[in-house]
């Protein structure tokens, strides 16, 4: 949900969202390419915004792991399947649930992509967000005669989001 809230909303010349520009996949989107990294680096240059994080989706991962064979080389590792860092960017491979645009505006939480929704690889300066903790909820079962021991759990209440409108951005699948 952090990434989420640290998605821009939509593009302008402070927080870029951008379209890839790639072949078009049998499910109707276009890859990223590396000259769409590249000019996502130079709108995020231009909005102030140096070395950053790169949160991939799941989609962009496999974009570049299919970039040719000279880059394989170079930029990611094979047997454990990561990106390394380029172009200016700090590559996190996403886990979860990434922000999902339909065109250059963001949807609601939890959208689903769809024939022309997509979901979008975040850039973000760690340094421009923030993350607050707040309470932790204590859960105890005692010990009964089915489990023979106690279950203890946690709840705890966190909220991550930009402290301005600006230091990030988005590149997103085009149809």
């Amino acid at each position: 949900m952090a990434l989420y809230s640290f998605a821009p909303t939509t593009n302008t010349a402070t927080t870029p969202v951008l379209k890839t520009t790639g072949a078009v996949t049998t499910g109707g989107r276009k890859r990223l390419t590396k000259e769409d990294l590249i000019r996502f680096r130079t709108a995020l240059t231009n909005a102030g915004v140096g070395q950053c994080d790169l949160v991939l989706c799941a989609d962009h991962v496999e974009d570049i792991l299919l970039w040719s064979q000279v880059f394989e080389n170079q930029y990611h590792n094979i047997a454990k399947g990561q990106v390394l860092p380029l172009y200016g960017f700090n590559i996190i491979q996403g886990e979860g649930h990434a922000p999902v645009y339909k065109g250059v505006d963001k949807q609601e939480l939890k959208t689903t992509q769809g024939t022309d929704k997509f979901q979008a690889s975040v850039a973000y300066l760690p340094k421009r967000m923030f993350r607050a903790y707040g309470d932790v909820e204590m859960f105890f079962t005692p010990a009964n005669a089915s489990y023979r021991q106690d279950v203890v759990g946690f709840d705890a209440y966190v909220i991550a989001a930009p402290k301005d409108n600006e230091g990030r951005g988005a590149i997103v699948s085009d149809k």
